[in-house]
């Protein structure tokens, strides 16, 4: 563990992981796209001091190298020692961190704008209608990518049938809650949320099995 809230609850900052644990450093890294040049998208919020980029942490509480494996070490780890998580992360003018998601599926490049799929989820589960979404990017020709989400509907606590919410519904709630740029291009359901092994969501195996048509469309 890296990062984590003060003890005492009053000082906890919604949305954010805290701040560095003693004996932590932390730094961010600049984002490199799928060419392997680095990402120059922006992010359209005054709320941070830093960021976002790559998290990156050292201290004495992690680990400094993976035994016997001294390539998996060095793509691991910068030239000055430090961990290279693959999260993406934020910090506000209070020190307080936020992590925007994976860099790999949890940040959507929407015309020109670094997007958090993870704030996209967190406002969608605010609408008691809704139990679980995940929201992940699928490509567009104008826009670079566009934010989509499927979405598992809660369930009526009294007759176990599923709350009577539609696209336009799920749309909407977003419109009226977030900036255009988060807004999504197609909402779909599923009766429960596709998880792999270990119980995570594995939002590329989303890509193949609910939104396949709108990559097929690129090839």
């Amino acid at each position: 563990m890296a990062l984590s809230n003060p003890y005492e609850e009053s000082k906890h900052k919604p949305g954010y992981v805290g701040l560095p644990l003693p004996g932590v450093q932390v730094k961010l890294a600049p984002l490199v796209g799928a060419d392997g040049d680095e990402d120059t998208s922006d992010v359209d919020s005054g709320e941070y001091l830093q960021g976002p980029g790559e998290l990156l942490v050292k201290g004495d509480n992690l680990f400094t190298e993976y035994y016997d494996n001294a390539e998996a070490t060095s793509e691991s780890f910068d030239e000055s020692g430090y961990f290279k998580t693959g999260d993406v992360a934020a910090m506000a003018s209070d020190g307080f961190w936020r992590i925007l998601g994976r860099a790999s599926v949890d940040v959507l490049k929407i015309g020109g704008f670094k997007v958090s799929a993870l704030e996209i989820e967190a406002r969608l589960l605010e609408n008691p209608s809704i139990a679980e979404v995940a929201v992940l990017g699928i490509p567009d020709e104008a826009y670079g990518q566009r934010a989509v989400a499927l979405v598992v509907l809660a369930l009526d606590m009294e007759t176990g049938e599923p709350a009577n919410l539609t696209e336009g519904d799920v749309t909407l709630w977003v419109r009226q809650n977030l900036a255009s740029k988060m807004h999504l291009r197609v909402v779909k359901f599923a009766d429960k949320m596709p998880r792999n092994a270990m119980g995570k969501v594995n939002k590329k195996d989303l890509q193949r099995t609910h939104f396949a048509e709108y990559f097929e469309q690129q090839q």
